[in-house]
C-alpha cells in the first residue's frame, strides 16, 4: 500500500494552518477522485513553466462544471495545488512525507494518497526543471578590460594614474526574450 500516515507524523508542518488554505482543503476533499489526480499531474507538469498556467480558461470553465465549483473555489484549489508542491520541491518532501503533512492539514486519505502519487511520478523531474531555472533576470556573459596608465602630464613630470575600464556584457537568462545583450561600462580610478 503506498501511504504510511504515522511514518512522519510528528516532523515539522510545512503548510499553513490559515482559513483560506483550510477552505481549499476542504474544497478539495469534494472534488470528483477519479478527475483529481488528473488535474494534479496537468499541475506539476506546467507548473515550472513561469509564463503559462496549467489550463486554459476554457479548460478551467470544463474543470468547474466536472468538479462542480464555481471560477472562484476552483482558483482557490488550483493555487493551493500549485502552493503544495512548490512547497514540496522547496523541502524535498519524500511523497509518503507530503501524503503525511497533507492529511494532518485536513486533506482526505484518498486525496492525499493522490498527491502522493503523483509527486511520486513527477515530483524528480519538477525539482530538475526548477535547478534549471535561473533566478536573475540577466547574467554576465563576456568581460573585456582595459587599464590606461598616465605617466606624465604638461605641468606634472613624475604622475602615475591608473584608470580600469571594465566593459559587461549581459544577457537576459530567458532564452524565449528576444533582448539585444546589454553592455554595462564601468571606469575604476585609484581615487
Amino acid at each position: 500500500f503506498y501511504f504510511n500516515f504515522f511514518i512522519m507524523a510528528s516532523a515539522q508542518a510545512i503548510l499553513p494552518n490559515t482559513s483560506k488554505f483550510n477552505a481549499a482543503i476542504r474544497k478539495m476533499n469534494e472534488a470528483d477522485i477519479s478527475k483529481f489526480p488528473l488535474m494534479l499531474n496537468r499541475i506539476v507538469k506546467k507548473l515550472h513553466l513561469k509564463k503559462e498556467q496549467p489550463f486554459t480558461d476554457e479548460e478551467k470553465e470544463q474543470l468547474e462544471s466536472v468538479l462542480d465549483f464555481n471560477a472562484t473555489e476552483l482558483n482557490v484549489v488550483l493555487d493551493s495545488c500549485q502552493f503544495i508542491f512548490e512547497q514540496a520541491a522547496y523541502y524535498t518532501l519524500p511523497p509518503n512525507r507530503l501524503a503525511n503533512q497533507l492529511h494532518e492539514a485536513g486533506l482526505d486519505q484518498e486525496h492525499a494518497i493522490a498527491f502522493q502519487q503523483v509527486w511520486k511520478a513527477e515530483g524528480s523531474n519538477f525539482i530538475g526543471q526548477l535547478k534549471e531555472q535561473s533566478l536573475v533576470p540577466k547574467i554576465m556573459d563576456n568581460v573585456k578590460y582595459q587599464l590606461h596608465l598616465q605617466m606624465a602630464q604638461s605641468n606634472l613630470s613624475r604622475l602615475k594614474e591608473p584608470t580600469a575600464l571594465f566593459e559587461l556584457t549581459l544577457n537576459d537568462t530567458d532564452p524565449e526574450n528576444d533582448v539585444a545583450p546589454e553592455k554595462v561600462r564601468i571606469e575604476f580610478t585609484h581615487e
